[in-house]
């Protein structure tokens, strides 16, 4: 009886320093991670994260953006950012967090970690409108972003990195997202102010013939950049839209915080949208525009809308043959310039 007792006795102490060790490996597991491979990780995944540290909670404010903030052809006279003529214009100190390709998604989980700041006042978010269309939500490099977006978010960084081993996150292959666009462009119906479309799809739209001459034969550079624009923004914005969803999300979060969110809507090429795809394309985009401004504008407590989308002239978008929100210096000053009128008509909180 006794030989038993002490036999149940010694494995339940073998137990007991197994799981101790166990414990021991997984807390020395998680020191190595925090001291040695998390800054790693931070650096590469969380760029913004490393930003606020260095920066100390010393700006008042934040600008967040993409690769329009900083884009220049670099012959030009002025290669400042958006942001750097908005810290120069303003007087007030910016913290710059942007990075190419992030998007409203990508975004949130950033403003968790800035209640912890002190001396923020105003926050400039950019609303791409284009990213806002299956091309964007169902991008190829959509899973890296996803990534990303783990380690942005206010978690233990032990437990994020386990996340992203095992691929706890939005991780489809590049052929389930090119499906989901096209079931958007092939059956999503396109409607403006309450009518159909002639073209009710973007496949519909990108079928028909552009710009033929009189022998019938396309100008192809025309209608390859007019299809671009159908692609890019063939599609009605409303609730169910995910970076909708995001974007209600850091509207709630920031309508109980102690600083002023600035919705900065970018300027889009529609005198280029209604010459290569016509009149339907560019009151579309504005559509989705006023989508945006009805949807946040007075609703929400600290949000506010600077609408930039027909402020920056044709002839001052950087590149001809895509569809993006990258301007020369006469453009990225226009946006400055709204945005410092933004954030100095109202009194600092």
């Amino acid at each position: 009886m006794n030989q038993d007792k002490n036999k149940t006795e010694s494995n339940i102490k073998r137990i007991a320093l197994r799981l101790g060790y166990i414990a021991a490996l997984f807390v020395a597991s998680i020191w190595v991670y925090n001291q040695w491979v998390w800054p790693l990780d931070r650096y590469d995944h969380a760029y913004f994260l490393d930003q606020l540290v260095k920066d100390q909670d010393t700006s008042d404010v934040i600008y967040i953006g993409e690769s329009s903030n900083f884009w220049s052809n670099k012959d030009s006279g002025d290669i400042r950012e958006i942001s750097k003529m908005i810290e120069h214009k303003s007087g007030r100190k910016v913290l710059n967090l942007s990075r190419s390709a992030y998007h409203m998604g990508i975004y949130r989980p950033l403003f968790a970690h800035f209640t912890e700041l002190k001396q923020l006042k105003d926050v400039i978010l950019t609303v791409n409108i284009r990213t806002f269309g299956p091309p964007c939500v169902h991008s190829t490099i959509e899973t890296s972003l996803q990534k990303d977006r783990i380690f942005l978010k206010k978690e233990m960084p032990f437990l994020k990195k386990m996340k992203a081993v095992f691929s706890l996150y939005d991780n489809r292959n590049e052929k389930e997202r090119d499906a989901c666009m096209w079931q958007n462009w092939t059956h999503d119906t396109l409607s403006l102010y309450g009518r159909v479309l002639p073209h009710q799809t973007v496949k519909d739209w990108c079928g028909v013939t552009k710009f033929p001459d009189s022998l019938g034969q396309e100008d192809m550079p025309k209608r390859v950049l007019a299809d671009h624009y159908v692609k890019a923004y063939g599609f009605n914005l409303n609730e169910t839209n995910q970076r909708i969803i995001d974007l209600d999300h850091i509207a709630l979060t920031v309508s109980k915080a102690k600083y002023n969110l600035h919705l900065l809507i970018l300027s889009e090429n529609i005198q280029w949208a209604d010459s290569l795809a016509g009149s339907d394309m560019a009151n579309l985009i504005r559509q989705n525009r006023d989508y945006i401004v009805n949807r946040y504008k007075g609703k929400h407590k600290n949000v506010h809308i600077i609408d930039n989308l027909e402020t920056v002239p044709a002839q001052f978008f950087g590149e001809k043959d895509w569809t993006t929100e990258h301007y020369f210096w006469q453009g990225r000053a226009l946006i400055a310039d709204s945005v410092v009128r933004s954030i100095q008509s109202l009194p600092l909180q």
